[in-house]
């Protein structure tokens, strides 16, 4: 999700899903927005767009259970390509003609459906950045250029994680809307790090004290019962953790 665009692009702001997927900006106004994003200017020959990306970050577990559409235990197993996620503010069931917001969709196996229904082949699709498109045709080399601005981080091919994710408002190139999927805002996956450690896998990194690791029977139970999670008026305090590698600190 895009938070502002200079010159003629301010307008096309509400439309640009980034950031996880359009469902993020979908509950924005019960989120609060990270203060982790800097602003980032792409320019082509043409166009010189200025873009701060806004995340919409989520407190506790009652909320992203109670958002999400979907939640599934599963695995990435391939990438599927790229779509376009930045909409045309004129008709947004089309794509910006101008515009081109890297949705990377990966294909996962789900071993279990925690909330909702489905296949057991899902797409699930990540904001990795925004560049302008007029009509020429992109390649992978100009979509890597954007991720090293936009520093989103990828998804493992193999690992296990539990998705809280959204369904689609529109279609997007081949991909059905039954079967292509988005994160609901911040943070949208856990990775499983083995059956005694489950914690958020996310760009912004704070989220871990809000989320403590737990084990992945206990996590599951969680997620089926949302009337049983016991929610903290603030953040544990920072200290060791369970799951390994352990996460990086500013201080030895």
């Amino acid at each position: 999700m895009l938070k502002s665009i200079s010159n003629k692009y301010k307008s096309l702001a509400w439309f640009l899903i980034l950031s996880t997927m359009i469902p993020s900006c979908l509950a924005a106004n019960q989120s609060n927005e990270s203060p982790y994003p800097q602003p980032v200017n792409v320019t082509s020959p043409s166009v010189n767009i200025s873009v701060q990306q806004s995340f919409v970050v989520y407190n506790t577990l009652r909320e992203i259970v109670d958002r999400s559409d979907v939640i599934v235990l599963g695995q990435p197993t391939l990438i599927q390509g790229v779509v376009n996620t930045a909409r045309d503010p004129n008709d947004p069931a089309k794509e910006d003609p101008e515009l081109f917001g890297i949705g990377r969709v990966y294909e996962v196996k789900v071993e279990g459906y925690l909330k909702g229904d489905g296949t057991e082949l899902i797409y699930v699709v990540q904001s990795e950045g925004l560049i302008p498109s007029k009509s020429q045709e992109l390649t992978e080399e100009d979509f890597e250029q954007a991720r090293q601005l936009f520093k989103p981080l990828p998804l493992e091919l193999g690992k296990r994680y539990i998705f809280f994710l959204h369904s689609p408002q529109f279609t997007y190139s081949e991909f059905s809307k039954a079967k292509l999927l988005g994160g609901i805002g911040h943070p949208w996956r856990f990775e499983i790090t083995s059956s005694e450690c489950v914690q958020p896998e996310d760009e912004v990194t704070d989220l871990y004290r809000y989320f403590p690791a737990q084990p992945l029977e206990d996590f599951v139970k969680l997620i089926s019962d949302p009337t049983s999670i016991v929610e903290m008026p603030y953040p544990a305090p920072a200290g060791p953790e369970t799951c390994l590698p352990e996460r990086p600190t500013p201080y030895p």
